[in-house]
């Protein structure tokens, strides 16, 4: 009853309390209003509206809400909301969103092996299409964070130059199909934060012939 003469914020969250069954509607709205607030960047907002649409999600629709929660914690680093949900996204059917998903969630759980096996299948598999080469874009500046984790600075360095060329072809945001996934092509981001591992790992890798230019 307050749903209907409420607006808004409001109103979709008076639905959602009183909703006790799946409700595709609802779980479409709700997905929805949390890219809006996505965009917005209002990440509790955004979290509330993507929880509240796995919650209530039928089988059907428990994937997709699934994932969708996942990148908004991945898009504001908020890895630490949603850990508890592991084993559904590890029983997930597997895909490029779901496994970068999941690789964030096993590289902040520990499962650093785990992790590192994830993200270097992602940079085995070939990137068709705009979606595809912005997640990639987002797995080649992950991957070295788990290499750091692991103390392979090293490795960090090997794949500095693997990296820059997966985050180069990142799409422009408007190539990108899924509206959950347009933020994730953003490449100057993806090389800033690729550029602080690197300077990092220089540093412990004692190479200063490394360190001095990339600083």
């Amino acid at each position: 009853v307050a749903a209907e003469v409420l607006s808004g914020h409001r109103a979709l969250r008076h639905r959602v309390e009183a909703a006790d069954r799946a409700d595709p509607t609802l779980i479409d709205e709700l997905l929805a209003a949390a890219l809006s607030a996505s965009d917005l960047g209002q990440a509790e907002q955004a979290l509330s509206y993507a929880r509240s649409a796995v919650d209530l999600a039928s089988d059907a629709e428990s994937e997709r809400a699934l994932l969708e929660l996942g990148l908004i914690a991945m898009r504001f680093r908020m890895h630490e909301r949603i850990l508890e949900l592991r084993p559904a996204y590890e029983a997930a059917t597997p895909s490029p969103t779901r496994d970068a998903v999941l690789l964030e969630i096993r590289t902040l759980s520990r499962d650093l092996p785990g992790a590192l096996a994830l993200a270097l299948a992602f940079e085995e598999r070939p990137a068709t299409t705009p979606d595809e080469r912005a997640l990639r874009s987002h797995v080649a500046e992950a991957l070295p964070k788990v290499q750091m984790a692991m103390g392979d600075f090293p490795a960090v360095l090997d794949h500095l130059e693997a990296a820059r060329r997966h985050i180069a072809e990142s799409p422009d945001p408007a190539e990108v199909s899924d509206p959950a996934l347009r933020w994730l092509a953003a490449p100057q981001d993806d090389l800033t934060r690729l550029l602080g591992w690197a300077v990092i790992s220089a540093a412990h890798a004692r190479r200063p012939d490394l360190f001095v230019p990339l600083v």
